[in-house]
């Protein structure tokens, strides 16, 4: 506004003007003299910057309001995606694990009905020789189902730990492994390099399902004509805990992924779902509070996966 302006239109803004400042600033009276009488009165408010600089702040309340919505909605997303990604997996991962003793059982079942059919006279010893086989291969196979069922029922609840021998569990999985190596891959080994140790407190099925599936990642990742696959275990005594590490010579993982590996979803394989080695560090380190983590991976040399459970 200029203030020289005389005429009645800027006196009307003036008097707006004051009008307004006075709704927010109490006028100050100007007194003169000894009486100390009121001549005039100060009339004062903000400038129109203050204002706005005002309703700054309410709009950088009002965006910052925003992108914690944005961030939440977003971040709400992210676990319903991962959540579908783990029951997913969960699904593929139950199929698999029943899929192998279940095959095998239809397997044993059409050779029995082939035997049956075909109605060959039975020899001495021969014959009786070759059914206890098959019920025997039939008995393992019912055993590992049972096995696998009973797995599955303490995800999700709370396992019972108990001293346990993981040399015991560790030479289990390894020979679980050994007797499909020709399916694998003929010229794989399988070594094991077993350390004293003293019982853990553990649950045997739940860490033999951790072995399992770290000893199954090696044997995919190695060449079936020369691959090697060491399981050793060994006691810290100052830490008081067991580990059991599985090396083996395979392709390896690429460093920029190795921080994912134990993550839901996670996988190198084009029918994975990525959720053997995010269960394993579930089973190993909320139900047993030990540690499991990629010791080392150098591509196409070798990798160290560990795990860790503290001593009873």
């Amino acid at each position: 506004m200029d203030w020289n302006d005389t005429t009645y239109m800027s006196r009307e803004k003036l008097k707006k003007l004051v009008k307004k400042m006075d709704k927010h600033r109490k006028p100050i009276p100007i007194y003169f003299g000894t009486r100390q009488e009121i001549i005039n009165y100060l009339h004062y408010g903000d400038p129109v910057l203050i204002s706005q600089l005002r309703l700054m702040t309410l709009v950088e309340l009002g965006l910052l309001t925003l992108f914690v919505l944005i961030a939440f909605i977003t971040f709400r997303n992210i676990k319903m995606a991962e959540q579908r990604t783990i029951w997913v997996g969960m699904a593929k991962e139950t199929a698999h694990q029943l899929g192998t003793p279940i095959s095998s059982l239809l397997g044993w079942r059409e050779l029995l009905k082939m035997r049956c059919e075909s109605q060959t006279p039975k020899t001495e010893g021969d014959s009786d020789l070759e059914f206890e086989q098959i019920t025997d291969r039939m008995g393992a196979d019912l055993h590992r189902l049972g096995k696998i069922a009973h797995r599955f029922e303490q995800i999700g609840s709370v396992p019972e730990l108990k001293p346990t021998d993981l040399n015991a569990v560790v030479s289990e999985a390894a020979a679980y492994f050994r007797q499909r190596l020709p399916h694998q891959g003929a010229g794989v080994i399988i070594k094991e390099n077993l350390g004293q140790l003293p019982p853990a407190k553990a649950n045997a099925e739940l860490i033999s399902w951790v072995v399992e599936n770290i000893l199954k990642n090696s044997l995919e990742a190695v060449d079936p004509r020369e691959g090697v696959i060491e399981v050793s275990t060994h006691l810290d005594e100052q830490k008081k805990t067991v580990s059991i590490e599985v090396s083996d010579n395979g392709k390896g993982i690429p460093p920029r992924q190795q921080k994912r590996i134990f993550k839901p979803g996670y996988t190198t394989k084009k029918r994975g779902w990525g959720l053997g080695l995010s269960l394993a560090k579930r089973i190993v380190e909320e139900y047993h509070l030990g540690k499991i983590s990629l010791k080392e991976s150098i591509p196409n040399q070798r990798t160290t996966i560990c795990l860790s459970i503290p001593v009873e």
